[in-house]
């Protein structure tokens, strides 16, 4: 998307569509839009999720519309700066009018857009009950095709069933924690509701996965304005992942379609504000980040314990760490994926 005043492309819209949900692998999902920026060179990225528009348009616009303004002020106060993805170069882009030809918007007046749904750039998308936009200015549905992608990057988390033969570190993402509607519309149990749980469920198994049950449940159960998710509500979640449940001594945990517990090589680090309590990441993750430490150096008991916690993203080595990170490696050694001997700790 661009200001009608400005010869290049200024905030790239991502969208949750069918061309994003048939993306085969988390990691094309999730981790190759993060190109648009470091890559590519777009100013300003935003992504808009189905539930967030469905229950709060106006205000997806509006996040949309100040994006625009942002980057233009930014554009108008560094004339000389690197010019960002222009309209004619870059990105490959799905340019679509939507509406007249003209834009109405006129100088000092924020534009209004209207989003475009992925799979379709010729049509605004319409919601029941939500009128559209009554002036609308040029949308660009933005196309992020799968490319072949470094190891380094996490592009072998999921792909199955031949593993990567080294653990590949990733960035940890969390999932959107927008409003999805009240506590009552939690209640009414309708077949509207199962369908946006789904979808909800879905999007942060696809996102956060392999995740922890409760946290799942919680977080779900949490965009409908609650604090705590009883076991009614919690069951409403659960119903919708029960075949993706994998429930051992070590934590139950929803794994995402496509990535197989027994192949999977990956570990994801998070930021500073989406770090996971140590019960909440899966064994399986814990111990890939073990190997890859063993791997990178760490081959007695305490480094190796320490550099692991590290690597996921804790801080403190508290007892309830060392004694979970401890039972992983324990279950590491079973598997084969670790041995130990008198000179340490040697991975597969």
């Amino acid at each position: 998307m661009r200001s009608p005043d400005s010869p290049q492309w200024q905030v790239a819209v991502m969208l949750d569509g069918k061309r994003w949900a048939d993306r085969p692998t988390v990691s094309d999902r999730e981790l190759t839009p993060q190109l648009l920026e470091s890559m590519m060179g777009w100013p300003s990225v935003i992504r808009v999720w189905l539930p967030e528009w469905l229950n709060d348009p106006s205000g997806v616009i509006d996040r949309i519309v100040t994006a625009v303004e942002s980057a233009q002020a930014a554009q108008e106060a560094e004339p000389q700066a690197t010019e960002g993805p222009s309209s004619t170069s870059g990105p490959v882009l799905h340019e679509a009018m939507v509406g007249s030809e003209t834009s109405s918007a006129t100088a000092g007046e924020a534009p209004r857009v209207t989003v475009l749904p992925p799979g379709d750039a010729t049509q605004p998308a319409t919601v029941p009950g939500v009128p559209p936009a009554p002036d609308t200015v040029r949308v660009a549905a933005v196309a992020v095709d799968a490319r072949p992608v470094s190891a380094s990057d996490g592009s072998d988390l999921d792909r199955k069933p031949t593993p990567s033969p080294a653990e590949v570190p990733s960035r940890y993402v969390s999932a959107p924690t927008g409003t999805l509607g009240t506590r009552e519309y939690l209640d009414t149990e309708s077949a509207e509701l199962h369908s946006v749980l789904r979808a909800a469920t879905a999007e942060v198994v696809a996102i956060e996965g392999p995740i922890e049950l409760s946290r799942l449940c919680s977080g779900v159960v949490r965009r409908f304005g609650l604090d705590r998710a009883s076991a009614a509500r919690r069951s409403l979640v659960e119903n919708q992942v029960q075949q993706r449940i994998l429930r051992t001594s070590l934590g139950t945990f929803v794994w995402p379609d496509g990535l197989d517990p027994d192949t999977w090589r990956g570990f994801r680090q998070p930021q500073a504000d989406s770090k996971r309590p140590i019960d909440e990441i899966a064994p399986e993750e814990i111990i890939n980040s073990a190997v890859y430490a063993v791997r990178t150096g760490h081959t007695d008991e305490e480094s190796l314990v320490r550099q692991t916690l590290q690597q996921l993203g804790q801080g403190r080595l508290t007892d309830k760490a060392h004694r979970r990170v401890s039972s992983c490696i324990a279950l590491a050694i079973e598997r084969g994926r670790l041995t130990h001997g008198a000179a340490g700790f040697a991975a597969e």
